[in-house]
């Protein structure tokens, strides 16, 4: 029954092309094609500003969760980050940011990452306040993201990934899982890396930490891919689908498209959406 209103709306804006490609799989021929825009969300770019002189520091962003939504995978960053100080690396900090859950299986989760990190030059930031992370954003190196690793259920995969594109606006090269929508927010070796296996996590690691030209510019052009995904880019595209909604199906209000310049991926088809 609750399938039928799909046929009131006239849009329907998922967040990712790969939230679009889910839709029409669960949705199927139900969901109407020309109807469909990606709308990503605002993102806060504006409130970062990157600094020159970047601390030696791995960075990951996100509630410290253990089942029943997107675990961000804090202990495997661990294991990643003391497997990369086996094999050399030196004078680098693995530095943990994220809220608290009062649920006592999210309490023993923080707990296991804290026993895990013992030893290790990892540091917590729990419950941070807003300064604490900007600070964070703004000076660390490399941002690591690792939501949807190990699973194949699109539910548990990240649906956007605000965090990474703050992350990128702050001047952090992101070394991002190829899984979810986190993957479309990163041109692989421009703006940052992708990986599929933890081999590859650490592999791409070490050679954004060994290679400080490198950083460089891998950190530069995240900033500048990041900036696709603020406020004013949202805010034309919603413009232009509004205006669109005055018009015949098929067609595109002139003054919309006149006024809008195309985000990242400007209402593609669903059969270009990739999971």
């Amino acid at each position: 029954r609750a399938m039928g209103y799909l046929a009131t709306y006239d849009a329907i804006c998922p967040i990712s092309e790969f939230s679009a490609h889910w839709l029409e799989r669960y949705w199927g021929p139900q969901l109407s094609r020309e109807r469909v825009s990606i709308l990503y969300p605002p993102v806060d770019v504006h409130l970062f500003s990157p600094r020159e002189a970047r601390r030696r520091v791995i960075l990951g962003i996100g509630r410290f969760v253990k089942g029943g939504g997107h675990e961000k995978k804090q202990h495997l960053m661990i294991r990643a980050f003391k497997r990369l100080l086996r094999d050399g690396l030196t004078g680098w900090e693995l530095h943990l940011v994220g809220g608290s859950m009062s649920e006592a299986r999210h309490r023993a989760y923080l707990d296991e990452c804290r026993r895990l990190a013992a030893g290790a030059p990892v540091v917590f930031h729990v419950d941070a306040p807003a300064a604490e992370l900007t600070e964070l954003v703004e000076t660390a190196s490399i941002y690591w993201h690792a939501t949807g690793y190990g699973t194949r259920d699109p539910i548990l995969h990240e649906h956007f990934g605000i965090s990474v594109v703050e992350a990128m606006s702050g001047g952090c090269v992101p070394i991002v899982v190829k899984q979810g929508a986190a993957a479309e927010l990163v041109d692989d070796g421009e703006s940052g890396y992708l990986w599929q296996t933890m081999a590859e996590w650490r592999r791409r690691t070490l050679e954004v930490a060994n290679d400080d030209a490198l950083r460089r510019r891998l950190a530069a052009r995240a900033v500048e891919r990041s900036k696709r995904y603020g406020r004013d880019v949202f805010r034309r595209h919603l413009l232009e689908i509004v205006a669109g909604l005055s018009e015949p199906r098929g067609q595109t209000s002139s003054a919309a498209s006149a006024s809008a310049p195309a985000p990242v991926s400007a209402a593609p088809s669903l059969s270009d959406a990739g999971s």
